[in-house]
């Protein structure tokens, strides 16, 4: 209230019962309302004045705007420009654009004709698109703006991502879409198909895709003897560019015919299938809808990797539950080009990958991945070779991702990899100060000068990740970071991924740099947040006043 304000209520003979409980008398009503009349005819007044001048305003405002436009920034851009501001406007990262008016590119088309003019006639702006098939099932309208959509992107190559859910119901127009969406395949160049049966994608994967470059299928169905098998060899994934393929399905292990063999640990096969093509492979096994998981068996493995004289990056689950090393007696190895190799959960036993390892030779892997492990360390003792195995066949290795107490075996602390220099640890959790896992692990770890009573291996490491710690304050880790920096080693880089939520007042990330040495903190606590909302179908939503809610447009 301003100082002019509050005189003029001080001049009011009830000012002092103004902002108060107070309760006139009849008597004082009236009074206040004959003492009112004169200034609510001057509100009227001015009331009247401010429309009058506010119709002034307008007019001044509707002459100047159009004016301004004539000499807006936007109006004069070069159509370089705005077509980069245009690209700019796309979503980042993996995700496609959706068909929707709410985000780009179909939101520029929406702004005036010169951006629609732009904007349709820029290729480059189409060629990233997500299609949810059950959202164009029965629609012809949709599937009419599908159709224009991907006449726009002429003649680019094409990033696509299509799911289905309602496969049951949908199944015949899902087959329609796919169908006429796989007219276009000589130009995909990226594509992931999710909720895809496997009798549907034997019908499309008859296309041929030469720019494609890398394929993700999420089948919703089990693989079977006839799909699986006759998967790897279709021709859209023969025809592709450069063969980077993504398989999730209930058991992955259905890629390889495995009638002919005799027993579950013979690798003699008869029939070795040949997917030359094939460079970087990744298996992921989904269980749900009611299906069983099922991993893949180092036989299997060795199947595929037998089978793709290529294959440069494979990554895939192995089963351990039915492993036996006895009945896979080792025979010459298979020389494979394989650069890295990552072995995804669940966790396996050692004696399961030395099995796999056991007819193999690696000599250009570089990086490796295992699981953590589900077993103490002293289950190391029954293949002590095995790490061993990879320092000799594998001399390139510089990046290996493993469990702790796949770490401090001795198996893996006595071999030799002369060219390590990224190392990740993973459950390392500490549970009491006389954790003999982490006192081992620490010894190896911590570099000592003139030597200690352990000596240190990974003189050549510049990059560690502990994941798994539970306390930052342990004072064998403040030993370890002091250790490395008063020993100049090469270590440039310690990254600690915490299972905890963050102190207050420390972000989820925290940088600290120590001489040569980055050390980064990230919390990442097991536990999700829970909300007030948790349990509840439908939490409250502002509500939009004027619009009606959102609107989808097709063009």
């Amino acid at each position: 209230m301003s100082n002019e304000d509050a005189s003029l209520l001080t001049q009011s003979p009830y000012f002092q019962h103004i902002n108060t409980n107070y309760i006139p008398t009849d008597t004082q009503v009236a009074d206040i309302r004959f003492h009112l009349e004169p200034h609510e005819a001057e509100l009227l007044r001015l009331e009247s004045l401010i429309e009058q001048l506010a119709r002034q305003r307008n007019r001044v405002r509707d002459y100047i705007l159009p004016h301004r436009a004539l000499i807006s920034h936007p109006r004069r851009l070069p159509p370089e420009i705005l077509e980069e501001i245009f690209i700019q406007c796309l979503p980042t990262g993996t995700r496609r654009s959706a068909m929707s008016a709410m985000e780009a590119p179909l939101l520029l088309g929406r702004i005036c004709s010169g951006w629609r003019s732009v904007a349709f006639g820029m290729p480059r702006l189409w060629t990233y698109l997500h299609i949810p098939l059950d959202f164009f099932a029965f629609n012809e309208t949709k599937e009419t703006a599908l159709m224009n959509w991907l006449e726009r992107s002429l003649p680019l190559p094409l990033s696509l991502s299509a799911t289905m859910t309602d496969v049951r119901t949908h199944a015949s127009e899902h087959r329609r879409l796919l169908q006429s969406l796989f007219q276009s395949s000589a130009r995909f160049a990226s594509l992931r198909l999710m909720g895809i049966s496997a009798e549907e994608f034997a019908r499309i994967s008859e296309s041929s895709a030469p720019l494609l470059e890398n394929i993700e299928i999420v089948f919703s169905t089990p693989l079977s003897d006839i799909s699986g098998p006759r998967l790897l060899s279709s021709p859209l994934l023969r025809t592709m560019k450069t063969p980077r393929i993504v398989i999730e399905a209930p058991n992955p292990m259905k890629l390889v015919r495995t009638e002919s063999v005799p027993g579950p640990w013979i690798l003699d096969h008869t029939e070795t299938p040949a997917w030359n093509h094939i460079t970087h492979l990744t298996l992921v096994p989904s269980s749900g809808s009611g299906w069983q998981r099922e991993d893949v068996s180092p036989r299997i493995a060795h199947a595929l990797i037998s089978g793709c004289p290529n294959l440069r990056h494979l990554e895939l689950p192995l089963e351990h539950r039915h492993w036996d090393a006895a009945a896979w007696a080792p025979t010459a190895r298979l020389v494979t080009p394989l650069e890295s190799l990552i072995i995804r959960d669940p966790p396996i036993a050692v004696p399961c990958f030395a099995t796999l390892l056991q007819r193999l030779e690696m000599p250009h892997l570089r990086v490796l991945a295992l699981p953590s492990s589900s077993f103490v360390a002293a289950a190391h003792e029954s293949v002590p070779d095995v790490f061993f195995d990879l320092a000799r066949y594998s001399p390139l290795l510089s990046s290996i991702s493993l469990g702790i107490h796949d770490f401090t075996s001795r198996s893996f602390l006595d071999a030799a990899f002369p060219l390590l220099s990224t190392l990740t640890i993973r459950n390392y959790c500490i549970h009491n100060e006389d954790d003999a896992v982490m006192v081992s692990a620490f010894n190896a770890l911590t570099p000592r000068i003139g030597g200690g009573s352990e000596l240190y291996a990974f003189t050549d490491l510049s990059r560690l990740e502990i994941v798994g710690i539970v306390s930052v304050e342990d004072p064998k880790l403040s030993d370890l970071i002091a250790s490395h920096v008063t020993c100049e080693s090469n270590l440039r880089h310690l990254e600690l991924i915490v299972h905890d939520h963050p102190p207050r007042a420390v972000g989820n990330t925290v940088h600290t740099q120590y001489s040569s040495l980055e050390v980064v903190v990230q919390y990442k606590p097991f536990q999700r947040n829970y909300t007030a909302f948790d349990g509840i179908d439908a939490r409250p939503t502002v509500e939009r006043h004027g619009g009606g809610g959102h609107s989808q447009a097709y063009h």
